[in-house]
């Protein structure tokens, strides 16, 4: 984890947006295991992941904060 910027906790999985390594890290803190967002790589790669919410069905979305050059 380089900066985290917001977290949330549902069961026993604690998410973390994190803006430098571009990801949602997840922690169970009932096995101890740890990991990135599935998904989260190529096309669907997350930049600068800010906020995080679930729905009713236990769909996480995130956030992003993108930058528009010209």
């Amino acid at each position: 984890m380089v900066k985290p910027i917001q977290a949330l906790l549902r069961g026993s999985r604690l998410y973390i947006c994190d803006t430098i390594l571009n990801t949602v890290l997840i922690y169970d803190l009932a096995t101890g295991e740890a990991g990135r967002l599935p998904g989260d790589r190529g096309m669907g790669k997350i930049k600068q992941p800010n906020n995080m919410a679930f729905d009713e069905a236990g769909r996480l979305y995130v956030a992003t904060r993108t930058e528009r050059r010209s």
